[in-house]
């Protein structure tokens, strides 16, 4: 509430609303170069951020009484802020600026193996490009339990024989 009421680093903090009105992304470069400022932290983000990109959270009839939380486009020293504060200031300006980062591209891979009349599926997911997800750190790919999908799966056919060593 104090990052819209006193600082005015946010717009209306009281919306539920996921989208933004069209109109909202002639705005971009002032919003984006003040969070830059704001946030140390992501200001290589910012700058790296393709600009010409609009996702489909730039929309006007998705829009309620109150369109999705953003940064604005107001700059100041941000060590001023409480910790707490300059955190969810950091989650709103990085969800932001994933609006102006290319979606994740990887390769899904999958091997069903049949053992002792048994189907048993291995499963591997490889990043090509991590687009906006280079914008999260590693860690919050661990919690959802990503990381142990972000694997290879050896290169096989279909008929080929493979050794079952051990079962578990």
């Amino acid at each position: 509430q104090a990052l819209y009421e006193r600082h005015k680093l946010l717009t209306y903090p009281r919306s539920d609303c996921r989208y933004l009105p069209v109109e909202h992304f002639a705005d971009r470069s002032a919003v984006i170069d003040a969070l830059a400022n704001n946030c140390p932290s992501l200001s290589q983000a910012a700058q790296d951020a393709d600009q010409t990109l609009k996702s489909a959270a730039w929309n006007n009839s998705k829009v309620e009484a109150h369109h999705a939380i953003i940064p604005t486009a107001r700059t100041m020293d941000t060590s001023k802020l409480s910790q707490a504060e300059r955190n969810v200031y950091e989650l709103v300006a990085r969800q932001y600026l994933a609006q102006f980062y290319p979606a994740q591209e990887y390769s899904d891979s999958q091997i069903d193996l049949e053992i002792a009349g048994g189907l048993f599926i291995a499963r591997a997911r490889a990043s090509l490009k991590p687009g906006w997800k280079a914008l999260f750190p590693a860690k919050n790919e661990e919690a959802k339990g990503e990381a142990a999908l972000n694997t290879s799966l050896p290169g096989l056919k279909k008929g080929d024989v493979c050794l079952c060593e051990k079962g578990e």
